[in-house]
């Protein structure tokens, strides 16, 4: 549901990595793409996935792969799928909207709208403006937008509550002054919406956007058709029932096909004024973005590739849910547009469907698509000598069982152990990921599974290295023969 920065250096990495190769041609290798998705979709076992491809004008490739799920229908244009956090840019689009209405203006302070709001530094959430929320600079952290992943909390007060918490939450930077993608900004202003129009988030979409642009197989709530969603365990893709509550929909909720996608993406190509005005689209696409944020108002990462030959802009945003992957991407230099939908998602586990998502932007550069990183496996394997590590150790352990530690040496080795507990459960999926551990087993099972199964035996062995060293403190000294 989130977009991070995985997503962005990801990109970064494989456009790097091929910028010798770019072609000059605007031209579109779509048969190399659809190629390419075939292949990728296999060599990962991704259940099923849809791409469009088009211009302003008209569309170059629109169509569905694979399946709903294992036993489901096959994916069509019209599949919806879980767009995860490309639905920032529909939030945006509803903040400029209201802009435009009069109902707001950029630079309102959040208190002004909604008084009651804090922060624990008051002092400095009272300075956060809209304009910060859109730019991801309004000093919340990653992990701190990432805390209620988890939850399936679904009332119709889910925004007001997910907000009200952040009185919870200290800012780690001053408003404007660093950006940190975060979830938190898209919490605050889907609760914006919603005051502001005294309409439901998804009311207001649906009716301001999605009706506007024809969206007709897009909305807030599955349907007998939609994609369901897949996680893999030990590489092979499982269904997983995810569950979408309203906690996030302003930052991740929406349902949308490729069809849909497609009409969007025309809509900001051809900056269809049914939507904003044409300033509006101005300041979103071309207007300077506050010192170092590399994101637009709408949520568009700006990526400018300089060759000898070219330079080409790419503008970009990603979307992660459990068990399902998303891309979207604009070359205005091309006049081309490219969306791809995925229900089966891993970043780090055995098979990926991050290549999938990315490559067709590659190879519409010319570049060589990227592949499922080497990384993610040499991960998998120090995951997996962990446990088995551990299992080794225990094993020694009572081998040895006759030879007393010191006392001094096992709470030491006590202390050791279960503070890599702490740092397996707690401090890489924050450092990582910004998100909490039982993000990670719904997010990367594969990961959790293995991270909850060593701090499992960890425990086992110090509870081991206690019962022996209790058993030879005790016990009797052996009669000679």
């Amino acid at each position: 549901m989130r977009t991070t920065y995985l997503k962005i250096i990801f990109l970064t990495i494989s456009i790097a990595l091929s910028l010798g190769n770019l072609n000059a041609q605007n031209e579109v290798d779509i048969i190399k793409i659809e190629e390419f998705v075939i292949q990728t979709m296999e060599e990962n076992k991704v259940v099923g996935s849809a791409l469009t491809i088009c211009n302003s004008e008209k569309e170059l490739l629109t169509k569905g792969f694979g399946k709903t799920r294992d036993s489901g229908t096959p994916v069509n244009k019209n599949t919806p799928f879980q767009v995860a956090s490309m639905t920032k840019s529909f939030t945006a689009i509803a903040i400029f909207q209201l802009a435009e209405l009069g109902k707001l203006n950029l630079d309102d302070p959040v208190v002004k709208h909604l008084p009651e709001y804090r922060t624990k530094n008051k002092a400095l959430s009272d300075q956060i403006t809209i304009q910060h929320l859109l730019n991801h600079n309004s000093g919340f952290t990653t992990v701190q937008g990432n805390r209620t992943a988890a939850s399936d909390y679904d009332e119709p007060d889910a925004l007001n509550v997910v907000v009200q918490d952040h009185k919870n939450l200290t800012l780690k930077h001053n408003p404007g002054d660093h950006f940190e993608y975060s979830n938190a900004n898209y919490q605050i202003l889907g609760l914006l919406i919603e005051h502001l129009s005294k309409l439901p988030y998804e009311e207001y979409v649906t009716t301001n956007i999605l009706r506007r642009l024809e969206m007709n197989d897009s909305g807030f709530y599955p349907s007998n058709n939609s994609a369901f969603p897949h996680v893999y365990v030990f590489g092979l893709p499982y269904a997983y029932k995810n569950k979408l509550s309203r906690l996030h929909v302003a930052q991740g909720g929406l349902y949308a096909s490729v069809q849909d996608m497609q009409k969007y993406l025309k809509a900001m190509m051809t900056r269809d004024t049914t939507l904003i005005s044409s300033r509006s689209y101005q300041t979103i696409f071309e207007d300077s973005p506050t010192r170092g944020n590399r994101y637009g108002y709408a949520g568009w990462s700006r990526r400018s590739l300089k060759t000898s030959e070219k330079e080409v802009e790419v503008l970009w945003h990603g979307g992660n849910n459990a068990g399902m992957n998303s891309s979207m991407f604009l070359i205005p230099s091309m006049d081309l547009g490219i969306s791809v939908l995925a229900n089966t998602r891993s970043t780090y586990g055995l098979n990926s469907t991050d290549p999938l998502c990315y490559g067709p932007i590659s190879i519409s550069l010319g570049m060589s698509p990227p592949s499922h990183a080497h990384l993610t496996g040499i991960i998998m394997i120090v995951l997996w000598m962990i446990p088995l590590l551990l299992l080794w150790t225990i094993w020694r352990k009572w081998k040895r069982s006759g030879k007393k530690e010191s006392l001094l040496k096992l709470i030491g080795g006590s202390i050791i152990a279960l503070s890599t507990c702490y740092v397996l459960l707690k401090f890489l999926p924050n450092r990582f990921g910004g998100v909490e551990f039982t993000t990670v087993l719904r997010f990367e099972p594969e990961i959790g599974f293995l991270l909850l199964i060593s701090c499992l035996l960890i425990f086992i062995l110090v509870i081991t290295g206690w019962v022996l060293y209790y058993k030879k403190t005790t016990a009797n000294h052996p009669h000679k023969p």
